[in-house]
């Protein structure tokens, strides 16, 4: 017995809009990549321990929400940007995952990230001579 028909599937599969309108392998797809997703993962970056970050630059809300984004507040803190996709074949580039981006959407901005990566140095002082070593090194 389930406590709740929301914990069926999952949190992930649950972000996904319209699933019943997709294959199921491509819902499956979208459950292992969208635990890659960049976006803000918190806004606590000074003081995390993992040492490399990645960023989107210019996030945004999704147009469409399903009921378990607005369960665990996902839309507060933006995961993704809207891109306008429109599908057709294109002289040999009608493959399956292939994608045409525009160049000037681009230079725009869409899909920037920022990459942060977090040094630590440590100051040692030798007796009171004012004899200082400084010691920098990854974290």
């Amino acid at each position: 017995m389930e406590i709740d028909p929301f914990t069926i599937i999952g949190v992930v599969a649950g972000i996904i809009p319209y699933p019943h309108h997709n294959q199921s392998p491509r819902n499956l797809f979208q459950c292992s990549m969208g635990k890659q997703a960049q976006g803000i993962i918190g806004l606590n970056e000074l003081v995390r321990n993992d040492t490399v970050n990645y960023l989107l630059a210019y996030p945004q809300q999704p147009m469409v929400k399903t009921a378990h984004v607005e369960l665990i507040n996902y839309d507060k803190l933006p995961a993704g940007q809207n891109a306008s996709v429109a599908v057709m074949s294109y002289s040999g580039y009608d493959i399956e995952d292939a994608i045409i981006v525009n160049k000037a959407s681009l230079d725009r901005g869409f899909g920037r990230t920022f990459y942060y990566r977090k040094y630590e140095s440590e100051l040692k002082k030798h007796g009171d001579f004012g004899l200082k070593d400084y010691l920098f090194g990854k974290s």
